[in-house]
Parts: structure tokens; sequence; C-alpha cells
């Protein structure tokens, strides 16, 4: 079996999920193939390794931000009514941003599933090993996350009219929103919306960190039993190698 250095395998977890182009999830199927990186071992990429963390925890904070500011956009609503233009179009140019964020963290999802079930492939045992740590399973996690973000999406959006078929083309998306912020009521709805959904989105994204770094984790751990285990059996071979050398040679020494 080819051996990998830990850095190595999560610097191919790392290009599986941002070497191929994004695609909206509502368009996807979960399970839908990720192209298989080869597998690296390059010093240089050391600082690669914390990359998808570091860019969760930033949608973590762009949704927090997105939150602060829709609360504003709120109070500013309850007493003037409908927003004025240039402050609905800021809104409206935050909201296409952060259904193409949802979007992005469903995909990521789905990757990194994937590449639970390649490693699972590529390292026999490493399943059983899961399954002696308290039964962990990745893939129904990531599923769950998933699940979780489309059905809260598209149970909130319907609030204001919008269907799962409105989310596939921005365009059309954008006019919805409009339309639905056309009244002091319909303003309010609208904004109470993409406050919920900012809300759910920032702890499913805390949710995916946290599920990544364990995942991550349990591969670099198992990788490293399993290098230990094999210098272990190396060492053993090589001790009894030299024992049986050191005997024979001590046997063709002639008594004094």
């Amino acid at each position: 079996m080819k051996k990998i250095s830990k850095l190595g395998f999560y610097v191919a977890v790392i290009f599986s999920i941002y070497s191929t182009p994004v695609k909206a999830w509502l368009f996807g199927d979960f399970d839908g193939a990720t192209e298989w990186t080869q597998l690296l071992n390059n010093a240089e990429l050391a600082s690669q390794t914390l990359k998808i963390s570091k860019e969760l925890e930033m949608q973590i904070k762009q949704f927090q931000k997105w939150q602060r500011e829709i609360e504003s956009l709120k109070m500013l609503a309850q007493n003037i009514g409908k927003l004025p233009n240039d402050m609905q179009n800021k809104f409206l140019n935050m909201a296409l941003h952060m259904k193409k964020e949802i979007e992005h963290g469903a995909v990521i999802a789905g990757k990194v599933s994937a590449v639970d079930r390649r490693f699972k492939q590529y390292f026999k045992g490493y399943d059983s090993y899961l399954k002696n740590l308290n039964n962990i399973d990745f893939e129904s996690e990531y599923r769950n996350i998933y699940q979780s973000t489309r059905d809260t999406t598209l149970n909130t959006v319907k609030a204001i009219s919008i269907q799962e078929e409105d989310l596939e083309n921005d365009r059309v998306y954008m006019s919805k929103l409009k339309d639905a912020m056309s009244s002091a009521d319909g303003t309010e709805a609208t904004l109470k919306v993409a406050n919920n959904l900012a809300y759910h989105q920032t702890l499913e994204f805390q949710k995916l960190r946290q599920t990544v770094m364990t995942q991550v984790k349990m591969q670099t751990e198992w990788i490293a039993k399993q290098n230990e285990d094999s210098a272990l059996r190396k060492s053993e071979i090589e001790y009894r190698r030299r024992d049986f050398v050191d005997t024979t040679d001590t046997d063709d020494v002639p008594m004094p």
C-alpha cells in the first residue's frame, strides 16, 4: 500500500474540496462524484492544512455580520415602514451573497463527505476504527447538515412566497425579493426571513467546521497509528533477523 504523510493526505483533502468548480446545491446530488486529487506530500503546502477551517470561520463571521446589519434594518423599517431605495438595494445585494454562501456551504458538506468515503475505500480498516470510537459516521453527519440547510432554507423563504425553483435563478430570486418588499409589511417579513436564514446558517457552518476538523483529526490519528504499527513490525522483524544471525555466529565459535 502506498504510504502517505498526514500532511500529504490533508493537502489532498483541501485540494479535492477547492479544485472543483462550485455548482449550486439545488441542482446537484449530495452523493455526486468528486474528483480525487493525487495524494501529495510537499512541505510548501503545509500552510494549506487549515484552509478549510479558516474559510468556514470567515463565513461564520460574515453571517454574524449580516445578522447585525439585518437587525439594524429591521429597527429602521419598524420606524419608517419601507426602506429607502439605496438601503433596499444594499439589502438585496446582501441577500444574494447570503444565498450563494449557503449554496457553497452545502457543496463543501457534499465534498468532504465524498473524501470520507474515498478514505474508507483507500484505507481498509479505517471504517472499523471509527465504529470502535463511539460509532462515528461522518457521512451521516454531513448529510444531516446538508439536509438541514436545504430544508430550513426552503421552508423559511416560503414565508415570502419564494419557491425552490425561484432559488435556481439569481435574477428571479432578486425579483421575488423586491416584490416582497413592495409594502411595509412585506419589508418586515422579508427582513425576518433573511435574519432567520443568517442565524440558522451561522449554526450550520459552526457544526460543519467542527465536523471537518474532527474528521481530519480521526484520519491523521489513524494514519499515524498505521505507521507506528508498521514501524513496530519492521523492528520486530529486524530484531529477529539480528537475533538469528547472532545465534548462528555463536554456534560457529569453537569451544575452548
